[in-house]
């Protein structure tokens, strides 16, 4: 018995994708030709290019970028090729063609990035509606195009939103090759390792995608097939990276990062921390480690998706009657807390980004329903109609997801405390 495979209607696509562009672009104009997250929080680390105002990280992305349109390879990039280049070879790709077509690369990142983020909306979309209704998956898209993912990163012109919002349509592609029994299962094998392997090159979500593939195979009960599929699929990954690997050195580049070595990076993580524990209070040290990182984890958590999105969701997790869903909701929200632990900044412990839209979008849907249940029967009759449930949803979605987009009217507050979670003690 494999979980259903719902995709939207054509209709509903289309409608989504127009509406998440057409957001997605509004939000994005007042942080380029304003100011972006980045520059109001940490105005010293930005640099000027095309007159715009950037991150310092741009350095890394122009000499690929420039590698990628003229086939030459510069010596900085043979003396030290990073994994902020490594892993996100497909945004730079993206943005290569188009500072190729527009001349402009502060152009072509931003087109980069909007494209990656409507990736990422339409994921979200897809990727809820295997176990969610069209509205509550339409919402869910919604609040990603308002996502402090994207804002917060686009303007600053290196490549971050692409790379934070690819996760869900890598989701989304899993589901659907675990699920769907019409797939030959030598073909979903395949499928998963490439999806393994562009989801490393998008950005590190393979370490995310890999546990979770492995609830997903487990659900609604264990299957051989899917648990056959998640085995050959991830050798299947490891062969493509390591042959990536091998044809990057072909070119005298090397991968230089600690990020491919997670479980050295989890060691270390521990044993800095612990560091300057004595032997005789090291079971006391122990429990207040635990305690400390369960209170930082907690606040960063809450600063990261903002109160109303949470409360939101809080409200969707409770009206969640699918043990599917909540099955989903807590391994994506266990995943992302626990690499939060490892590297607490905001767009690592946002991972679970697309349960957690959802059960917000769910959340919005269940306070209408209760606002209608508080009207008299018979009446308003025109308020229960699908068109006006959805414009409610819509209007409801609007107005938490603005509550983190506030600095489109001058209010920094929440750009502010979002970023500064990045320098929280880890």
């Amino acid at each position: 018995m494999s979980m259903p495979v719902s995709l939207p209607t054509r209709r509903s696509i289309a409608y989504a994708s127009v509406t998440y562009l057409f957001l997605i672009c509004a939000l994005t104009i007042p942080r380029v030709i304003g100011p972006s997250w980045r520059s109001v929080i940490t105005p010293m680390a930005i640099r000027n290019l095309e007159g715009y105002p950037v991150q310092w990280e741009v350095f890394l992305i122009l000499r690929s970028l420039y590698s990628m349109s003229t086939n030459e390879t510069p010596d900085s990039l043979i003396e030290w090729f990073s994994t902020d280049e490594y892993r996100a070879l497909l945004p730079i790709y993206l943005a290569a063609i188009a500072t190729q077509l527009t001349k402009s690369y502060i152009i072509g990142v931003t087109i980069s990035e909007i494209v990656w983020w409507w990736i990422g909306a339409l994921g979200v979309f897809f990727f809820v509606r295997n176990f969610a209704s069209t509205t509550v998956s339409f919402g869910a898209g919604l609040l990603t195009c308002f996502s402090p993912l994207g804002v917060g990163h686009i303007g600053s012109g290196h490549l971050h939103t692409a790379s934070s919002l690819s996760l869900s349509i890598f989701l989304a592609i899993t589901w659907i090759l675990f699920h769907d029994k019409k797939i030959n299962f030598y073909l979903s094998s395949i499928m998963f390792g490439c999806n393994l392997f562009f989801s490393s090159i998008t950005y590190t979500y393979q370490w995310f995608i890999i546990p979770f593939a492995f609830v997903t195979a487990s659900m609604p009960s264990p299957s051989i097939r899917r648990m056959r599929i998640w085995v050959s699929g991830t050798v299947v990954f490891l062969i493509l990276r390591w042959s990536s690997y091998g044809i990057l050195a072909l070119g005298q580049l090397s991968v230089h990062s600690h990020q491919n070595d997670p479980v050295r990076v989890l060691i270390y993580s521990i044993e800095s921390q612990l560091i300057n524990i004595t032997p005789i209070g090291i079971v006391l040290g122990f429990l207040l480690f635990i305690i400390d990182k369960c209170i930082v984890i907690s606040q960063l958590f809450v600063t990261s998706y903002g109160e109303l999105v949470l409360g939101a969701a809080a409200i969707g997790a409770v009206y969640v009657r699918n043990n599917y869903e909540r099955v989903v909701l807590v391994a994506g929200v266990s995943l992302s807390v626990s690499f939060g632990a490892i590297y607490g900044i905001p767009w690592v412990i946002m991972s679970a980004y697309p349960m957690v839209y959802a059960m917000a979008s769910r959340g919005s849907y269940q306070l209408h329903r209760i606002a209608l249940a508080s009207l008299p029967a018979g009446r308003f009759q025109i308020l229960r109609t699908p068109r006006v449930i959805l414009a409610t949803q819509v209007i409801l979605i609007a107005a938490i997801g603005m509550s983190t987009n506030l600095d489109v009217f001058g209010d920094q507050t929440f750009g502010v405390r979002w970023w500064q979670g990045s320098y929280i003690p880890h």
